[in-house]
């Protein structure tokens, strides 16, 4: 369980439900941090490489500038960020491969293909298709209503 969704528990005073597979509940709590780094922007300023404290700082935490998708090189690249960043803020995820699925021009919206191994979870892979709209900067993870 994240910090954040401990929190969250405490907050609403919420008991485990024992029904529910622990799989689940896992689920929800990678697509709700994903979501929460996805939505968020971080700084324009670049983080100068020989600071990795500051990589993996907050300073460092949310997507870069998406709206540079112009050509397959800068698509390639952005990939590469999004693994990284997840990778980063979201450390029960392994083994992450981010794929463009889309360019959606009518609804400027970007398609991605998200897959990762669940650490702890026998390796099973888990797959997060995710839409970001750029236009109002939200953020859409199929199957995972919050």
């Amino acid at each position: 369980m994240s910090l954040l969704d401990h929190f969250l528990d405490h907050q609403s005073g919420a008991q485990q439900n024992t029904n529910v597979p622990y799989s689940t509940d896992l689920r929800e709590s990678v697509c709700r941090n994903l979501e929460m780094v996805l939505e968020s922007r971080r700084s324009v300023a670049e983080v100068n490489a020989s600071s990795i404290e500051l990589k993996c700082s907050l300073y460092n935490y949310g997507m870069g500038n998406l709206h540079r998708c112009r050509n397959s090189v800068e698509i390639s690249e952005i990939c590469r960020d999004l693994e990284g960043l997840i990778q980063t803020f979201e450390p029960r995820l392994q083994q992450i491969v981010v794929e463009l699925e889309q360019i959606d021009e009518q609804h400027n919206a970007l398609c991605f293909h998200i897959e990762a191994s669940v650490a702890g979870q026998n390796g099973e892979r888990e797959v997060f298709d995710t839409t970001i709209n750029l236009t109002n900067s939200t953020l859409m993870i199929e199957g995972y209503q919050p």
